[in-house]
Protein backbone atom coordinates (compact mmCIF):
# COMPACT_ATOMS: atom_id res chain seq x y z
CA UNK A 1 0.00 0.00 0.00
CA UNK A 2 1.14 3.75 -0.71
CA UNK A 3 -0.09 6.86 1.36
CA UNK A 4 -0.44 10.36 0.45
CA UNK A 5 -1.66 13.45 2.48
CA UNK A 6 -5.47 12.16 1.82
CA UNK A 7 -5.63 8.63 -0.44
CA UNK A 8 -4.08 5.58 -0.15
CA UNK A 9 -3.45 2.38 -2.75
CA UNK A 10 -4.19 -0.39 -2.22
CA UNK A 11 -4.97 -3.60 -4.18
CA UNK A 12 -8.36 -3.88 -6.04
CA UNK A 13 -10.10 -6.42 -4.37
CA UNK A 14 -13.60 -8.15 -5.23
CA UNK A 15 -15.76 -6.07 -2.92
CA UNK A 16 -14.81 -3.21 -4.58
CA UNK A 17 -16.43 -4.31 -8.22
CA UNK A 18 -19.85 -3.48 -7.35
CA UNK A 19 -19.26 0.48 -6.71
CA UNK A 20 -16.17 0.17 -9.87
CA UNK A 21 -19.28 -1.31 -11.82
CA UNK A 22 -20.80 1.45 -11.56
CA UNK A 23 -18.06 4.24 -12.32
CA UNK A 24 -17.19 1.87 -15.21
CA UNK A 25 -20.83 2.10 -16.86
CA UNK A 26 -20.94 5.84 -16.39
CA UNK A 27 -20.64 6.94 -19.62
CA UNK A 28 -19.18 10.56 -19.29
CA UNK A 29 -17.04 9.17 -17.07
CA UNK A 30 -15.91 6.45 -19.95
CA UNK A 31 -15.37 8.82 -22.61
CA UNK A 32 -13.13 10.69 -20.11
CA UNK A 33 -10.84 7.50 -18.79
CA UNK A 34 -10.94 5.41 -21.80
CA UNK A 35 -10.91 5.75 -25.97
CA UNK A 36 -12.77 2.22 -26.56
CA UNK A 37 -16.63 2.81 -27.33
CA UNK A 38 -18.90 2.74 -24.34
CA UNK A 39 -19.89 -0.78 -23.69
CA UNK A 40 -22.43 -1.83 -20.61
CA UNK A 41 -20.09 -4.58 -18.57
CA UNK A 42 -21.84 -6.44 -16.36
CA UNK A 43 -20.79 -7.66 -12.92
CA UNK A 44 -19.84 -10.98 -13.95
CA UNK A 45 -17.20 -9.54 -17.02
CA UNK A 46 -15.89 -7.05 -14.68
CA UNK A 47 -15.28 -10.24 -12.10
CA UNK A 48 -13.68 -12.14 -14.50
CA UNK A 49 -11.27 -9.34 -15.77
CA UNK A 50 -10.27 -8.98 -12.39
CA UNK A 51 -9.59 -12.80 -11.72
CA UNK A 52 -7.97 -12.89 -15.03
CA UNK A 53 -5.88 -9.88 -14.26
CA UNK A 54 -2.15 -10.61 -13.50
CA UNK A 55 -0.69 -7.35 -11.49
CA UNK A 56 2.56 -8.59 -11.62
CA UNK A 57 2.63 -7.14 -15.12
CA UNK A 58 0.20 -4.36 -14.85
CA UNK A 59 -0.38 -3.53 -10.67
CA UNK A 60 -3.70 -2.70 -10.63
CA UNK A 61 -4.61 -0.39 -7.61
CA UNK A 62 -7.87 0.75 -6.01
CA UNK A 63 -7.90 4.20 -4.79
CA UNK A 64 -9.26 5.14 -1.33
CA UNK A 65 -10.27 8.61 0.41
CA UNK A 66 -11.17 8.86 4.07
CA UNK A 67 -11.77 4.79 4.03
CA UNK A 68 -13.76 4.66 1.08
CA UNK A 69 -13.13 3.27 -2.78
CA UNK A 70 -13.21 5.92 -5.30
CA UNK A 71 -11.37 4.98 -7.96
CA UNK A 72 -8.93 2.63 -9.74
CA UNK A 73 -5.76 3.43 -11.14
CA UNK A 74 -3.24 1.11 -13.02
CA UNK A 75 0.63 1.17 -13.73
CA UNK A 76 1.11 -1.26 -17.34
CA UNK A 77 3.09 -1.18 -20.49
CA UNK A 78 6.00 -1.68 -17.95
CA UNK A 79 9.24 -1.99 -20.06
CA UNK A 80 12.28 -2.85 -18.10
CA UNK A 81 14.60 -2.26 -21.27
CA UNK A 82 13.35 0.81 -22.27
CA UNK A 83 12.48 1.92 -18.11
CA UNK A 84 9.21 3.20 -19.08
CA UNK A 85 5.53 2.50 -18.34
CA UNK A 86 1.85 4.42 -18.59
CA UNK A 87 -0.38 4.94 -16.21
CA UNK A 88 -4.00 5.51 -16.09
CA UNK A 89 -6.10 6.06 -12.93
CA UNK A 90 -10.33 7.18 -12.75
CA UNK A 91 -11.51 8.85 -10.03
CA UNK A 92 -15.61 7.45 -10.33
CA UNK A 93 -16.84 9.61 -7.18
CA UNK A 94 -18.11 12.75 -8.36
CA UNK A 95 -17.91 14.23 -5.06
CA UNK A 96 -14.12 13.25 -5.17
CA UNK A 97 -13.48 14.81 -8.51
CA UNK A 98 -11.67 18.92 -8.41
CA UNK A 99 -10.16 18.68 -4.88
CA UNK A 100 -6.79 17.55 -5.66
CA UNK A 101 -6.65 14.22 -5.15
CA UNK A 102 -5.80 13.10 -8.81
CA UNK A 103 -2.68 14.77 -8.52
CA UNK A 104 -2.65 13.44 -5.55
CA UNK A 105 -2.60 9.52 -6.98
CA UNK A 106 -0.41 10.60 -10.15
CA UNK A 107 2.94 11.54 -7.72
CA UNK A 108 2.31 8.27 -5.85
CA UNK A 109 2.01 6.40 -8.90
CA UNK A 110 5.09 8.07 -10.12
CA UNK A 111 6.80 7.14 -7.20
CA UNK A 112 6.09 3.81 -7.75
CA UNK A 113 7.23 3.73 -10.71
CA UNK A 114 10.62 5.81 -10.21
CA UNK A 115 11.62 4.46 -6.78
CA UNK A 116 10.21 0.80 -6.69
CA UNK A 117 10.07 0.50 -11.07
CA UNK A 118 13.30 2.28 -11.43
CA UNK A 119 11.58 3.71 -14.48
CA UNK A 120 13.20 6.33 -16.41
CA UNK A 121 9.83 8.26 -17.92
CA UNK A 122 6.03 7.60 -17.16
CA UNK A 123 3.77 8.54 -19.53
CA UNK A 124 0.10 8.60 -20.61
CA UNK A 125 -2.92 10.06 -22.28
CA UNK A 126 -5.86 11.64 -21.94
CA UNK A 127 -8.33 12.90 -24.75
CA UNK A 128 -8.64 16.97 -25.24
CA UNK A 129 -11.65 18.17 -23.96
CA UNK A 130 -10.25 16.60 -20.49
CA UNK A 131 -8.98 20.05 -19.00
CA UNK A 132 -9.20 18.78 -15.58
CA UNK A 133 -6.86 15.64 -16.41
CA UNK A 134 -4.19 17.61 -18.30
CA UNK A 135 -4.48 20.68 -15.94
CA UNK A 136 -3.39 17.73 -13.11
CA UNK A 137 -1.47 16.07 -15.11
CA UNK A 138 0.78 19.32 -16.05
CA UNK A 139 1.04 19.90 -12.25
CA UNK A 140 2.39 16.62 -11.38
CA UNK A 141 5.29 17.75 -13.70
CA UNK A 142 4.24 16.12 -16.98
CA UNK A 143 4.93 17.85 -20.47
CA UNK A 144 3.08 17.35 -23.99
CA UNK A 145 4.92 15.03 -26.22
CA UNK A 146 2.68 14.66 -29.17
CA UNK A 147 -0.59 15.47 -30.02
CA UNK A 148 -3.30 12.98 -32.51
CA UNK A 149 -5.81 15.42 -34.14
CA UNK A 150 -9.29 13.86 -34.48
CA UNK A 151 -8.23 10.66 -33.31
CA UNK A 152 -10.86 9.78 -30.55
CA UNK A 153 -14.53 10.07 -31.18
CA UNK A 154 -16.20 11.46 -28.41
CA UNK A 155 -19.87 12.70 -27.63
CA UNK A 156 -20.61 13.15 -31.36
CA UNK A 157 -17.26 14.54 -32.29
CA UNK A 158 -13.67 13.72 -33.03
CA UNK A 159 -11.12 14.95 -30.17
CA UNK A 160 -7.42 14.99 -30.11
CA UNK A 161 -5.80 12.28 -28.24
CA UNK A 162 -3.08 13.85 -25.81
CA UNK A 163 0.15 11.45 -24.89
CA UNK A 164 2.04 13.40 -21.68
CA UNK A 165 4.99 12.20 -20.32
CA UNK A 166 6.98 12.59 -17.12
CA UNK A 167 10.78 12.26 -16.67
CA UNK A 168 12.61 10.98 -13.55
CA UNK A 169 15.87 13.02 -14.64
CA UNK A 170 13.77 16.08 -15.80
CA UNK A 171 11.78 16.02 -12.43
CA UNK A 172 12.94 14.33 -9.46
CA UNK A 173 11.90 10.86 -8.12
CA UNK A 174 8.64 12.32 -7.31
Amino acid sequence: MFHGERVTLRPMLESDLPTYLEYRNDIDLHFLSSDDPPTPITIENLKAKFDSHDSTKAPWFAIEFQGRFIGQCIVYDINYFHRNCAIGLTIGDKDCRGIGLGSEVVNLLCMYAFDLLNMEKVWLQTTGNNKAAIQCYKKCGFVVEGVQKNHVWYAGKYEELITMGRFKHLFGDN
